[in-house]
């Protein structure tokens, strides 16, 4: 089983948009068409820059990769205009979490 957690950034400042209505319908999109998780950062002040957080598992790496392919083309044609930048991490999930589990067990507060 795999971990894929995707980012994909926009063009588009977000005070450009004139609501979220058009983010949140993206991500409502995403999410029912390629069932995965996705949210934006269109309420967060720290950032102009707009992005969606895209996370999910699956069976195989390569299939991952493939639908975070399908997800930037579609982002891309989307009315928030082109995808700036994308980056995606894709790991085996016993590995992720060993990787937690080792960092917790280091933590001495």
């Amino acid at each position: 089983m795999y971990v894929g957690i995707f980012k994909i950034a926009f063009a588009v400042q977000k005070h450009d948009i004139s609501d979220g209505r058009a983010v949140k319908s993206l991500c409502e999109k995403i999410m029912a068409r390629f069932k995965v998780v996705a949210r934006s950062n269109y309420s967060d002040k720290k950032s102009d820059l707009l992005w969606i957080g895209i996370t999910t598992l699956a069976e195989h790496e390569d299939g991952l990769e493939k639908l975070f392919e399908q997800i930037s083309e579609l982002c891309d044609g989307s009315e928030l205009g082109r995808v700036y930048d994308q980056v995606g991490v894709v790991e085996p999930f016993e590995e992720m979490l060993e990787d937690v589990e080792n960092d917790n067990q280091e933590y001495e507060p």
